[in-house]
């Protein structure tokens, strides 16, 4: 499978054994039962699931079907991942959509991004070992942390933004998401930046047009590393400029550099150097890491009228953080 070009394809496979998500792995296999790499959910640092064993099927479905592959309920890994081979259903609105996962159920911001999309395909969830006819393989549009083909890019981006109101900025917070935060100071954050002009902004309460409504009128968005972010790429454009704030000792998740230089977004991340004070190691937890962050050095970041990353680190900057 390329992942050099833009120019997408699609493989196809006849007689087609998918075996259904469980214990942390899926698998698709050849009616030759050669395992088809084209179904799995691969990432920068290798597989996202381990490959499921062949089992007898117990259901065959005589048809043709395109293969959606693993249906994600986090918001972040739904866009990039669960996404990434719709491009091909939709110029196909006809064949229907398998899908692999925990459950099959869907939930609200799921639908709403499928018919901003435009998705009108039939879906079956696979939660028995199957045969199917035909099955189609579409090459993922995005990979994590790694591409984003500018056809898939393009196929994404349905919603136009709205005029930029002039000094809008915004804090997009993680506060009331659920979940233990990386940051033990945020409430104090945001009481001291909307002391400084800002809107503070809880994404999860908004449905995704609203956020994306909300968000492109704005002139700069501040925001803690997290996948709310990643629902701009469902816009067409982006006038406003974006500063991240990194978790602590953490390095910046790169699909933020993936998504901003694909789009052409405005973006910077602050520097890391003193922003994080009282680091503690979190456990059992997604956190690894929460600290209390350097708030005068913050509200002194944020004063700059501009976010570019020239303006931070000078006319010389690593392309990589642009």
């Amino acid at each position: 499978m390329s992942v050099n070009t833009t120019k997408l394809g699609c493989a196809i496979f006849q007689d087609a054994q998918i075996m259904p998500f469980s214990q942390g792995r899926y698998a698709a296999y050849t009616r030759e039962n050669t395992l088809i790499r084209e179904c799995l959910c691969i990432r920068d640092f290798g597989l996202a699931f381990k490959p499921a064993e062949r089992v007898p099927v117990e259901i065959r479905l005589p048809k043709t079907m395109i293969f959606g592959g693993f249906l994600f309920k986090h918001f972040g890994h739904f866009l990039l991942e669960s996404l990434a081979r719709l491009w091909f259903a939709k110029d196909h609105p006809d064949i229907p959509l398998v899908w692999l996962g925990r459950d099959g159920l869907w939930l609200d911001f799921q639908t709403e991004i499928l018919q901003m999309l435009g998705i009108n395909n039939a879906t079956r969830f696979i939660d028995h070992p199957v045969c199917i006819h035909k099955l189609l393989v579409p090459e993922p549009g995005y990979l994590s942390q790694s591409f984003f083909a500018s056809s898939h890019a393009d196929f994404l981006a349905v919603q136009d933004p709205v005029p930029t109101l002039p000094g809008k900025r915004i804090y997009l917070s993680r506060r009331h998401f659920g979940g233990e935060s990386c940051l033990t100071n945020e409430a104090e954050l945001e009481r001291l930046l909307v002391q400084n002009g800002f809107h503070i902004y809880y994404p999860e309460k908004h449905s995704v047009q609203e956020q994306l409504t909300y968000l492109s009128s704005a002139e700069k968005i501040l925001s803690l590393e997290g996948s709310a972010l990643h629902s701009l790429i469902l816009l067409r454009q982006l006038k406003a400029q974006i500063l991240l704030i990194p978790r602590p000792k953490t390095e910046l998740n790169h699909n933020f550099l993936t998504i901003a230089q694909r789009k052409g977004f405005c973006q910077s991340i602050l520097p890391s150097e003193g922003l994080y004070q009282n680091i503690l190691p979190v456990h059992q937890s997604h956190v690894q890491w929460k600290g209390e962050l350097n708030l005068p050095l913050v509200l002194e970041r944020v004063s700059q009228p501009d976010w570019s990353p020239y303006a931070f680190y000078g006319s010389v900057f690593s392309a990589r953080y642009s």
